[in-house]
C-alpha cells in the first residue's frame, strides 16, 4: 500500500543524505546546508497538509513534484555558481543576456572581421542531442568544469537507477537508463550546456568559429581558399560526439558560403559523410543567405504570414465577426512578433523596394481586418519607419 512520506523520507526519498564530503570553502558550505533545511522543511509542511485533506494520493503526488523541483532549483543555482564562470561566451542557449540573437550576430561578426579571403558557415544536426547524452561522461563533464565533490555526488544520484517502463497489453518491459538529459526540469538544459561546452572548448584554431545555442550548433571556417577549409572540417568535432554517444546528420546539416564569392556547388567532407552546400539555411529562425542581403528571409517572412492573413480575413468583416480591438491584439501580439523577430539583424533588407513590397502588402493585408479603409501604402509606410527607424537609427 501507498503511504505519504513522513519527516524522516525526506532525506533518503528526494534530497539523499547530506554530502558528507561537502566543500572546504564555508560560503558553500552554508549554502548547501542551508538550502538541504529549507526543503526538509517544506516537505514537511506539505505532507501534515496531504494528511489533512481526503484527496490524499492526488495532493501527495503534487508535493512530491513541488517539492523535488524546488530543491532542484536550489542545487541548479549551485552548480551555475560553481561552473558558470567556466563556460565558453560562444554557448547562448538557456543562459542570462544571450539569446538566438546574440548568437547570429556572434556569427556574422565573426565572418565581416576575419582577415581571410574565404568563409564557409557549416550548421550541424545532431541526431537525438537530448537523448543521447552519456551520463557518465557528462559527470566527467561537469568535474572538469570545476563543480564541486558534493554537486557531483548530487547530480550522480539524480541519474542513478532510472529506469523506462513500456506496458502494451499486459506486457511489461523495462530498460536502464545510461543517456539523455531529464526532461521537465531546469537542470536538463543546463547539464547539456556543460557537456556542449566541452565542444567549444576543442578549438583552438582562430580560423574557426564555434557557436552553439542549446543542440544548433554553428561551425565557421575560414581560409584562402575552399581546399584548405574542406581539410580543416574533417578534424572537427568527431571525437568530441563520439565520446559522449551523438552522431552528426551530414543529410540534415549544410554548408553555405559566406565570404568570398563562392558558389554553393561544392560539398564539404564530415567523417566518412559529406555535407551539401546550399545557396540559404534556416538557423535560429534566420533565413541566412550567401549574398548576405537577406532576401530568402524577407521572402519566408511574408509567407509566413498569409495563412495567418486568411484566417484573420476569414473570422472578421465590416458587420461581424472578431471585432476590431480583437483583431488589434491578433495584429500587435502575433503578426508583429513574427515579421519583426531578429529584425536588428535583418533589417538592412528591407532598404531595397524588392523588398519592401511583399512586406508592405503583407501588413497591408492584415491591416484590413482591422480597419476596412486601411491603404497599402499607409501599412508601407508604418513598416519602414519600424525597421529603419528602430534597428538603423
Amino acid at each position: 500500500m501507498r503511504r505519504s512520506p513522513n519527516a524522516g523520507d525526506v532525506e533518503e526519498f528526494l534530497c539523499g543524505p547530506l554530502p558528507h564530503d561537502l566543500p572546504e570553502d564555508a560560503q558553500t558550505r552554508r549554502r548547501i546546508v542551508k538550502q538541504f533545511e529549507i526543503n526538509r522543511t517544506e516537505f514537511i509542511r506539505i505532507i501534515k497538509t496531504i494528511l489533512s485533506t481526503k484527496e490524499k494520493d492526488e495532493r501527495e503526488d503534487e508535493a512530491l513534484q513541488r517539492v523535488q523541483g524546488n530543491c532542484w532549483n536550489g542545487w541548479l543555482g549551485t552548480l551555475e555558481e560553481e561552473t558558470g564562470g567556466a563556460l565558453s561566451a560562444e554557448q547562448h542557449g538557456f543562459r542570462v543576456g544571450k539569446s538566438t540573437i546574440s548568437a547570429i550576430k556572434s556569427c556574422l561578426d565573426w565572418v565581416d572581421n576575419s582577415e581571410e579571403d574565404m568563409v564557409v558557415g557549416i550548421f550541424l544536426d545532431i541526431s537525438g542531442a537530448f537523448d543521447n547524452l552519456r551520463w557518465n561522461i557528462l559527470i566527467r563533464d561537469i568535474m572538469d568544469l570545476g563543480a564541486s565533490d558534493a554537486i557531483r555526488s548530487i547530480i550522480q544520484s539524480y541519474l542513478t537507477g532510472r529506469r523506462a517502463v513500456l506496458s502494451v497489453d499486459g506486457a511489461t518491459a523495462f530498460a536502464d537508463l545510461t543517456r539523455g538529459c531529464p526532461q521537465g526540469l531546469q537542470l536538463g538544459p543546463s547539464l547539456w550546456n556543460l557537456s556542449m561546452d566541452r565542444a567549444l572548448a576543442t578549438n583552438n584554431d582562430d580560423r574557426i568559429k564555434l557557436v552553439a545555442y542549446a543542440d544548433d550548433l554553428g561551425v565557421l571556417i575560414a581560409g584562402s581558399d575552399l581546399g584548405e577549409i574542406q581539410g580543416k572540417v574533417r578534424a572537427t568535432l568527431g571525437d568530441w560526439a563520439t565520446l559522449r554517444g551523438l552522431t552528426f546528420s551530414a543529410s540534415k546539416s549544410r554548408a553555405i558560403p559566406l565570404k568570398g564569392g563562392l558558389r554553393p556547388s561544392f560539398t564539404v567532407p564530415f567523417g566518412t559523410a559529406k555535407i551539401v552546400a546550399v545557396d540559404s539555411v534556416r538557423y535560429l529562425g534566420i533565413e541566412l543567405d550567401s549574398r548576405r542581403n537577406f532576401w530568402a528571409h524577407v521572402c519566408s517572412v511574408a509567407g509566413k504570414s498569409d495563412s495567418l492573413y486568411s484566417r484573420l480575413r476569414a473570422a472578421s468583416s465590416a458587420d461581424w465577426g472578431l471585432r476590431q480591438s480583437t483583431s488589434a491584439v491578433l495584429y500587435r501580439e502575433v503578426f508583429l512578433p513574427r515579421i519583426t523577430y531578429a529584425a536588428e539583424i535583418w533589417s538592412k533588407g528591407v532598404l531595397t523596394s524588392k523588398a519592401r513590397k511583399p512586406l508592405g502588402s503583407k501588413q497591408g493585408h492584415t491591416e484590413r481586418p482591422r480597419r476596412t479603409r486601411c491603404r497599402s501604402l499607409l501599412g508601407s509606410c508604418l513598416l519602414i519607419w519600424k525597421f529603419v527607424g528602430m534597428w538603423l537609427g
